[in-house]
């Protein structure tokens, strides 16, 4: 880095970082930042978006930051309520992912900016709106920098509502997305009307989401049909893994979309050169790898689905979903994933 990089770096790091990464990480050279930032960041570029990876474990988390590194872009890590909320699935979740986001930053020499995003903090009754308000407040004082409230699943006013009550409970100086239309729901795309009434309203509180997530023919999952996102409705997209590249070129230069979330696509990816063996005791075992930076073995938890292995146990269909460091490895190694 040549030195007045540097010196602009160290200043980005003094300045730039919002309150609770400073207070978690005092002495970290990582600069994590508000999700404002990347968003005013991309719309200053002009025809701008950055990835929205889902860190579902850690070897995306490496492989995303690397690679924007690499591309000397800003970017998000994040994951949804369903994956790393309190009864979820995966190693990586709301209270941990800053950590490890972090260690990677200091480890690797990481110096683009990076939101933490919690995803899809999904809203479906009055009763997650009550834990909401307890809980939410957890995930800043962990390190997260950037919050969807999702309650799209309920009724137009009920999801205006729902972000209202819940907005005391997100710092000012956090990102916030909001969403309207449930992806891939049995409604159909979402309408102007729709977003406006929730952007109204919100605005007419003095609330103003830095995204707003529609049913724009996005997918959870690889698009499979010819359809896929209509650029004529999007403001930020959910889920573009199986959308063509002409495509995502179209809605950076035709909206102001400044985030495209991505999680299949790159879950598939981790997963090609983590080979797996199955040990007598129904336990999955990654196997040592050339190709994996790591160079070491790692076990993950028999799930109670996907394909069932030779000695009768079934293993989760993503293996690494639920992957944690084997003993031996956690006692030399700087990052605890549990």
């Amino acid at each position: 880095m040549a030195q007045s990089s540097e010196i602009d770096f160290r200043k980005a790091v003094e300045v730039g970082r919002p309150p609770n990464v400073v207070k978690l990480f005092p002495h970290s050279q990582a600069l994590i930042v508000s999700g404002k930032v990347v968003d005013r960041a991309m719309l200053a570029k002009g025809k701008a978006m950055t990835i929205a990876a889902n860190g579902r474990n850690h070897f995306i988390i490496r492989g995303a930051l690397t690679a924007a590194q690499r591309a000397n872009s800003a970017i998000i890590i994040e994951i949804a309520k369903s994956e790393g909320g309190a009864s979820a699935y995966c190693a990586v979740n709301y209270w941990n992912i800053a950590r490890q986001v972090d260690a990677v930053c200091n480890e690797l020499g990481i110096t683009i900016p990076v939101a933490i995003h919690a995803d899809h903090y999904g809203i479906k009754s009055d009763e997650d709106i009550k834990a909401a308000k307890i809980e939410i407040p957890t995930l800043f004082e962990a390190g997260i920098t950037s919050i969807a409230i999702d309650a799209s699943h309920l009724p137009d006013d009920q999801n205006l509502l729902a972000n209202i009550a819940l907005n005391p409970s997100v710092p000012k100086w956090a990102a916030l997305e909001t969403e309207v239309g449930e992806i891939k729901g049995s409604q159909g795309l979402s309408t102007v009307e729709e977003a406006l009434f929730l952007i109204q309203g919100l605005n007419a509180h003095g609330i103003f989401p830095d995204w707003i997530a529609l049913n724009n023919g996005t997918t959870h999952g690889i698009e499979a049909s010819d359809q896929g996102i209509q650029v004529e409705l999007t403001a930020e997209i959910h889920g573009t893994s199986g959308n063509s590249s002409e495509r995502l070129r179209a809605i950076a230069s035709q909206t102001r979309t400044t985030k495209a979330n991505v999680a299949t696509a790159l879950q598939m990816l981790s997963r090609r050169w983590l080979p797996m063996r199955i040990s007598r005791d129904g336990r999955a075992a990654i196997t040592r790898n050339s190709t994996c930076p790591l160079k070491q073995s790692f076990l993950v938890r028999p799930g109670r689905s996907g394909k069932e292995c030779a000695n009768g146990w079934r293993i989760s269909s993503t293996p690494c979903w639920s992957m944690f460091l084997m003993p031996e490895i956690q006692r030399t190694w700087p990052l605890r994933l549990f």
